[in-house]
């Protein structure tokens, strides 16, 4: 341990390899404060939702949105089978997750009410099994469950893995078993000191790691081959918990006091460190998973971190030192420059020492009584407590907790040790006090130990420093005759490592550097300045004297032409032989004066701003915006080429089919800073959030596995119903709303949807994030079609099965309801000709009746039939076409109730003379 603290505090020392910059990392957490995001495990189904472990129950993500599945208490482990059932166990038992036909998953609990603190679940050849300290739980598919407990041989249980097809089991007195048939024998590979406390398979290959943080590789049954790691004491001291194998070529490490660790296991090198000091928001790790897609997800108190090792982006942003908003970045003879509003860094390496206090045992030989005589007169601490034991009773040490937090289980002698250098002083002071080695009448050996303080190469690690001479903001760097110009508020410079030389006193809005070497400067007093080297000095040539305007973007399409571009004109001009030749101007439309840029596309020279894009007709000094393009959120034009975001994705202007490395640039959020660095597919990004980052577009080796797109929920008002591809819903009972969710964690916007609703709609609605949620307040009564789709950051469309929806009228409106009244109305009719002998009153009010309700029934299905909704008096003339359409319905049953009344009835009489009177 003589190192232990030199290695403690060099967690930024490993990752320093080179200027390769540190991991890309996301950040997730549940908005809700409510909701509990200490993570003891994590799991990833097939359909790539997340699930955590936490004290409220198990916590479902899906990228966008955090469902907590509440338990019964805390949930310690979480495992998926093959098919896709999630288990778990916790501090009051085991179980799984039912989901309801409506999609909203349940806790079920499956072990007794005496079953508490099972902190292990595992899913083995189709087989399940829960760990607690004493007990063994083996859950069949039939819903049986046989118990297995530990034994004064075996010692508590400590986790359970698998292994070439075969079941062990770890113990807390440093032994493993084989586990088979509910009975266990000591393993084959056993040896001393060996308690396994995390396992990971990478295609046939095992990686193990043990309590007291060593690594072994197995690759054939029965034998372990130990990890020669480098850094063996910095892993030491931070205490290893956990691990994952992502690649042939790299596994992750979570420790407790140090972060995550990448090493290659093959070499044994430290590949990278994620600690508080590349960005990673605690150093404790809580749990550790690796994803379908080979990335590294964490726990830590301040929620979830997403770790992207194969990503091509590489953080800059966390080496000390850097100080302001960050404004611009290049590489300059392998040396890093970054321009900030405090002015210029440059990132260099540097040596870091420590004094590093440790004790050396030395032994001496001295003359002495016997040993008898010594302890009679100085008794030492040993026979203290030998003569203690005589009188005390002997009691056995309290058995340490193991359980539900693996992290402190898995540690529980490396956390005993001091912290702090100055706790390890004290602690070894306390020690000074010979021991007796040997006991002889004569002579006895002491051991002392002796205080030593040695100077030691800390680190050799990367920081970024100023460089003297700029104190203003930097917005720009360009090179020159192999020559660094920065430019800003402070003017123009000349840089040479850590110092600069002033070439222009005024603050500068935009730089350039021309073909011939001659270098740019527009200036906030609306001057164009140009100089030239000579010699080594610079010179001011003075070609632009009489150009006043705001210059924000100068390009060179063709060699000696020069194209300026203002807010609402660009300046063309012809230089031959250091004179300006011919100057002309260039008008265009841009009302809300942003930033113009332009570029050569296939010869011709094409514009943009905030407007739109516009072709420039040279030889009438004119400009066409392109209507077929949307206009662009931000662009930028760098290395010759533009790129846009045209609020889907970062596009590449004049490529159809923009290549991968572009589209990767959708992961990056908000970026406000982009520039090409030496290789035309890297580029320096700086997001908006103050993070810089390098694109290395050359070497994308991106692992994706595609998710399925999923019905996540189907509302109507209030109420769920059945996730299917079938709905029959009422007109009636409120709106209608459909939520789908493609998986994906690479951003909040990441994920674009569309959807077409056959029936209502004839084109599909624009892509859009929202369209996750498709809402239908009012639908007409009808059969219809619903299809989504969504898109991910590459481009890549996933459609699911179409959803037939049926909207059925109200009741009232059903033919079962109509056939219901017509067989009533029928009835009525009937019994109004048994009555109409014996009871003549009661059988003419019941035709009438019958006769007024059966035409209101006639006309209230004809009226629904031929109802529209343009117009409330087109409505009222169909109604009245209808009523004269059924009026000789209405006779005929006048005429029919008449004669019901029999012939020598008044009325009857009286209609019949009436009638024959109106045929005379």
């Amino acid at each position: 341990m003589r190192y232990f603290f030199s290695f403690l505090f060099a967690a930024t020392s490993f990752f320093c390899h080179g200027q390769n910059g540190h991991y890309f990392l996301s950040h997730h957490a549940p908005g809700d404060e409510r909701v509990d995001h200490i993570a003891y495990d994590m799991a990833q189904d097939a359909a790539g939702i997340m699930y955590f472990a936490t004290r409220s129950g198990v916590l479902q993500y899906d990228g966008r949105n955090w469902d907590l599945i509440e338990g019964n208490g805390a949930v310690y482990s979480i495992e998926i089978c093959q098919d896709n059932t999630i288990f778990w166990c916790g501090a009051n038992g085991f179980g799984k997750i039912k989901v309801s036909p409506d999609g909203v998953k349940q806790i079920e609990v499956l072990s007794k009410a005496d079953d508490h603190n099972i902190y292990q679940t595992a899913c083995i050849k189709n087989q399940l099994y829960f760990l607690s300290e004493e007990v063994i739980y083996s859950y069949s598919a039939n819903d049986s469950i046989t118990i297995t407990r530990s034994t004064n041989l075996t010692g508590a249980f400590s986790y359970l893995f698998e292994m070439h097809g075969k079941v062990y089991v770890s113990t807390d007195r440093s032994q493993v078993f084989e586990f088979q048939n509910n009975n266990l024998r000591v393993a084959s590979f056993n040896e001393d000191g060996l308690e396994i406390i995390f396992s990971s398979k990478f295609e046939n290959q095992y990686l193990l790691g043990t309590l007291d943080n060593r690594l072994f590789i197995s690759t054939r049954p029965g034998v372990l081959t130990p990890i020669n790691v480098a850094d063996e004491t910095y892993m030491n001291a931070s205490v290893v918990i956990d691990g994952a194998w992502l690649h042939p070529n790299l596994i992750a490490l979570a420790t407790l006091r140090g972060g995550v660790i990448f090493l290659n296991p093959i070499t044994g090198e430290t590949e990278e460190i994620i600690n508080y000091h590349t960005g990673l928001p605690d150093n404790e790790v809580h749990a550790l998973m690796g994803d379908r897609n080979r990335n590294i997800w964490i726990a830590h108190e301040y929620g979830f971190t997403r770790i992207e090792p194969f990503l091509p982006f590489r953080s800059f942003s966390h080496y000390d030192g850097l100080k302001g908003n960050l404004l611009c970045a290049k590489t300059h003879n392998n040396k890093v420059y970054v321009g900030t509003s405090l002015g210029l860094y440059q990132l260099v390496k540097e040596e870091v020492y420590d004094e590093i206090v440790y004790y050396e045992e030395v032994v001496e030989e001295i003359a002495d009584k016997p040993y008898e005589e010594v302890k009679a007169v100085s008794p030492t601490p040993n026979a203290k407590r030998e003569e203690q034991k005589k009188v005390e009773p002997v009691q056995e040490p309290e058995k340490k907790k193991r359980g539900f937090l693996k992290f402190l289980k898995r540690n529980r002698t490396t956390l005993d040790e001091p912290k702090s250098v100055e706790e390890r002083q004290v602690t070894e002071e306390k020690n000074e006090e010979p021991t007796p080695a040997s006991e002889t009448a004569a002579t006895r050996s002491i051991t002392r130990r002796l205080k030593k303080t040695e100077r030691l190469l800390r680190s050799a690690q990367y920081v970024y420093k100023k460089v003297e001479g700029i104190d203003a903001k930097i917005s720009h760097l360009v090179e020159i005759d192999d020559k660094l110009i920065a430019a800003g508020l402070g003017g123009v410079f000349e840089i040479a490592n850590l110092s600069a030389k002033v070439i222009l006193e005024e603050p500068v809005r935009y730089i350039y550097s021309s073909h011939d070497s001659t270098l740019y400067a527009s200036t906030y007093a609306d001057r164009v300045r140009t100089l030239k080297l000579n010699k080594g000095k610079w010179e001011q040539l003075n070609l632009l004297t009489n150009l006043n305007d705001q210059i924000s973007f100068i390009f060179e399409p063709r060699q000696n032409e020069i194209w300026l571009c203002a807010y609402d004109v660009v300046y063309t001009m012809q230089i031959e032989n250091g004179v300006v030749k011919n100057i002309a101007q260039t008008q265009f439309s841009n009302p809300t004066f942003s930033k113009t840029l332009g570029v050569t596309i296939n010869g011709k020279i094409v514009l943009v701003n905030g407007n739109g894009f516009f072709n420039v007709d040279e030889s009438k000094n004119a400009t066409t915006r392109m209507d077929s393009l949307p206009s662009p959120r931000t662009y930028f034009v760098t290395n010759g080429e533009l790129i846009y975001y045209d609020d889907h994705a970062w596009k590449k202007f004049g490529n159809g089919n923009d290549s991968q490395s572009i589209q990767m640039l959708n992961i990056a959020d908000d970026i406000r800073y982009l520039s090409a660095n030496g290789n035309p597919h890297n580029l320096w990004v700086i997001m908006g959030n103050n993070e810089l980052h390098k694109f290395f577009g050359d070497r994308i080796k991106v692992y994706t596995t595609k998710y399925p797109l999923l019905l996540k929920s189907v509302m109507q008002g209030e109420n769920r119903l059945r996730l299917s591809t079938r709905q029959k819903i009422e007109q009636d009972n409120g709106a209608l709303q459909f939520e789908m969710v493609q998986p994906d964690f690479s951003g909040t916007d990441a994920i674009e949807y569309r959807y077409f609703l056959k029936g209502i709609t004839e084109n599909w609605s624009a892509w859009s994030t929202t369209n996750s949620k498709i809402n239908f307040p009012f639908l007409p009564v009808g059969n219809y079609s619903l299809a989504v789709q969504a898109r991910d950051i590459f481009g890549n469309v996933s459609e699911m099965d179409s959803i037939s929806v049926e909207v059925l009228p109200p009741f009232w409106k059903r033919p079962w309801f109509y056939a219901m009244e017509f067989s009533i109305f029928a009835l009525l009719v009937l019994v109004s000709f048994k009555l109409s002998v014996r009871y003549r009153f009661v059988s003419r009010l019941l035709s009438l009746l019958t006769i007024i309700l059966l035409i209101e029934f006639i006309q209230t299905i004809a009226g629904s039939a031929f109802t529209t909704n343009s117009s409330p008096v087109i409505d009222f003339m169909i109604q009245v076409g209808v009523a004269f359409m059924i009026l000789p319905v209405e006779g005929y049953l006048r005429d029919l109730m008449f004669k019901s009344m029999g012939s020598d009835s008044r009325l009857y009489k009286v209609i019949s003379d009436l009638k024959k009177s109106e045929k005379k």
